[in-house]
């Protein structure tokens, strides 16, 4: 036997060797790459929540320093924070920040309404006092 039959003999099992290596690799960097993605889809999610999050932290804040001066900008904005919590979160979590949504605004409008009933009242007193004020200016004497 020669020695280049030899080492065609040899060739094959080397090729086969040399193939299965870099299949190998390949399927390991594959299996790098999947997990990279996984970690960025965990991260890019949490993000997201903290994003939800951090809307409903600061609607609060807002109206523990703003008192009743909470503005419907506020409400819009935090309604446009938590929207998306119905896609990143549980029901539980997203009823619960709806139910803030909902409580401050049932509290705006009852405010409102106080306000404008005591607005009405304070209108109506006012009345007989204008008509006093002018009665002299206005009374056609005969």
């Amino acid at each position: 036997m020669s020695w280049t039959t030899s080492i065609a003999a040899l060739l094959t099992p080397v090729i086969a060797i040399a193939t299965a290596i870099i299949a190998y690799q390949q399927w390991r960097t594959n299996q790098r790459i999947q997990e990279t993605n996984e970690k960025r889809l965990k991260h890019e999610r949490y993000d997201k929540r903290f994003a939800v999050y951090d809307s409903a932290r600061t609607f609060l804040r807002n109206i523990m320093i703003n008192g009743e001066d909470v503005s419907d900008t506020m409400i819009i904005e935090y309604w446009s924070g938590i929207n998306p919590s119905r896609f990143l979160l549980n029901q539980e979590i997203t009823a619960y920040l709806e139910g803030l949504e909902r409580e401050v605004a049932k509290y705006q409008r009852e405010r409102q309404a106080a306000e404008l009933k005591r607005m009405r009242t304070w209108a109506e007193e006012q009345v007989p006092i204008l008509n006093n004020m002018f009665y002299p200016y206005l009374h056609l004497k005969d």
